[in-house]
């Protein structure tokens, strides 16, 4: 057979093309079996601010080439297996997604590829800032700006700026008199600058003044000042009170010598700051004796005074609490607002809830078992304190002296229903009190919310609920007679007599509740019967009203 030539008949065309491979294999050099492959690194690079040179790549902690931000790096001649490649000089505001350094296999012959996703943020973005003064105290408050690594907050103006560094994550920044030189009476540029490794921003400038005492600039409308509470319940126009019975205006009244400078009627105690404090000029920091015992507060809170004598406990008084201690400076000095009385929302900031509640760990251990419809002051005050029989003629120059008559009611307490303090516009049950007055001949009573300073440790059920198996005298009255005698002068005593325990103030009040006048002709020594019914019951629902019939139901409490 020969190779080279016409091939011989009956030979496949296949089996020469087979056998011609065989012996060009063997006649020719023998082939390399590879062990290396080769490696492509990608970057891809996004944010503001890339780095500027570029990346460096290592394979097992060797250089291997540098690569653009967003490129390719191709190395050869890497040994087959496993090896650990990183990106490396990467710029410090810069971060990569993922493991860095990662492991990649090398087959041989072949190109391994891998991915490096770059991130390369610029300067953070200004923050929204926002500021409050308090006395001595300015509170700047921003958003979370997620590209800062820190924040300058600073404060321009005065004598010094200021400033204060925090860390990441910070949203607030507070300077104080103390701790930060804040100086009283100054305009204050605030700015908050978000800071990383490229760079910084600043936020929005807010102008911040400071007032370190700011009640003497709110005190002309405070409720201390004005006694507004007093007009609100005595003026014909709006609220259709005393007033109309008197014919005479409240600008005429004595109490205008303590409660307001416009009258032009001398004080009893002086109208400026040292009526309180023991200077004309007081600065944060001057402190006023607000004890039980001997305080300034006493000296108009008469009915506190009066729970003391009469022995009523309280738990916070017990514990060394003073008024200050639940009462704010506002609540004294007044808030720059204007109110009608102590029992506007927002008039008093003093709240049993401001320490006991879920945020201090209070848990109250019978829970709440009317589902947050009744105060807490309902339950756990021992009693109110009632002024009956205000002779007027008392309060209408020339000023004859001030006298009720005595002693006061006690050892009860009324419920009604008031606004919640939190202004969602809700009403809960609480304790009432009423003013009963009279005038030649002419008699008013007027109801409002109370808050007793006798804080115990609580009613049971049947305390108030006589369908739980209470005795409450003004509710049996009231399931058998329709009425309730609030205040009844026994002629044959000489003295009044009242109902004891829990008084539910009735819906049909106007019908309902009977009251006796008594007089006096030697200034409060005797007393004699006046007349029985008031002229007026004065209740103004936009601060409470009496008991629904459903409330009333629920203490078993029916008319006949």
């Amino acid at each position: 057979m020969r190779i080279n030539g016409r091939v011989p008949k009956g030979l496949s065309l296949g089996l020469v093309v087979a056998l011609a491979g065989v012996v060009a294999t063997a006649c020719g050099d023998d082939e390399e079996v590879p062990t290396s492959g080769g490696l492509a690194v990608t970057t891809v690079t996004t944010g503001s601010n890339p780095d500027a040179d570029g990346y460096a790549v290592t394979v097992d902690g060797t250089g291997v080439g540098s690569v653009d931000v967003n490129g390719v790096l191709s190395a050869q001649n890497i040994s087959a297996g496993n090896h650990s490649v990183a990106l490396t000089d990467v710029a410090a505001n810069c971060s990569v997604d993922g493991l860095n350094p990662r492991e990649v296999a090398i087959t041989a012959g072949q190109t391994a590829h891998t991915q490096f996703d770059v991130d390369c943020p610029g300067a953070p973005s200004g923050v929204t800032l926002s500021a409050e003064t308090d006395a001595d105290q300015v509170t700047l408050t921003w958003n979370v700006e997620p590209m800062a690594t820190s924040y300058r907050a600073e404060l321009v103006g005065g004598t010094a700026d200021l400033s204060s560094d925090l860390a990441a994550g910070a949203t607030q920044a507070v300077f104080t008199a103390t701790d930060d030189g804040l100086e009283d009476g100054v305009t204050y540029d605030a700015t908050v600058y978000a800071i990383n490794d490229v760079g910084e921003s600043a936020s929005n400038t807010v102008e911040v003044a400071t007032n370190f005492f700011m009640w003497d600039e709110w005190f002309p409308t405070s409720l201390h000042e004005t006694g507004a509470g007093k007009t609100t319940f005595y003026n014909t126009v709006p609220n259709e009170g005393f007033e109309r019975f008197t014919d005479v205006s409240y600008a005429e009244l004595a109490c205008q010598g303590c409660h307001s400078a416009a009258s032009g009627l001398a004080p009893v105690s002086g109208r400026t700051c040292d009526r309180c404090h023991d200077t004309a000029d007081p600065q944060l920091g001057d402190v006023v004796n607000t004890s039980w015992t001997d305080g300034v507060c006493l000296g108009c809170h008469s009915r506190q005074t009066l729970e003391v004598n009469l022995g009523y406990s309280d738990v916070h008084r017990n514990m060394g609490f003073d008024c200050m201690s639940c009462h704010s400076l506002e609540d004294v000095h007044g808030d720059g607002n204007e109110y009608d009385g102590l029992m506007d929302v927002g008039a008093i900031d003093a709240a049993c809830t401001n320490c006991h509640n879920a945020d201090s760990g209070f848990t109250h251990p019978a829970g709440d078992p009317h589902g947050g419809a009744v105060a807490c002051a309902s339950c756990h005050a021992q009693s109110a304190v009632t002024c009956n029989n205000c002779h007027f003629e008392a309060q209408v120059p020339p000023i004859t002296g001030k006298f009720f008559f005595t002693p006061p009611a006690h050892n009860w307490m009324w419920l009604g229903n008031r606004l919640k303090r939190d202004g969602s516009g809700e009403t809960e049950v609480y304790p009432v009190n009423y003013q009963s007055v009279e005038y030649e001949d002419a008699t008013f009573v007027a109801f409002g919310f109370y808050t007793p300073h006798t804080i115990g440790t609580g009613r049971t059920c049947s305390d108030c609920h006589n369908n739980m198996g209470g005795t409450n005298p003004a509710i049996v009255q009231y399931n058998a007679e329709g009425i309730i005698d609030v205040a009844k002068w026994d002629d044959v005593a000489k003295t009044m007599t009242y109902p004891t325990g829990v008084v539910p103030m009735p819906a049909d009040y106007l019908t309902s509740l009977k009251f006796d006048f008594v007089t006096t002709a030697d200034g409060g020594t005797t007393w004699s019967f006046l007349k029985a019914g008031a002229d007026s019951i004065q209740v103004l629902d936009f601060w409470m009203t009496p008991l629904d019939t459903d409330q009333m139901s629920s203490l078993g409490m029916e008319a006949p």
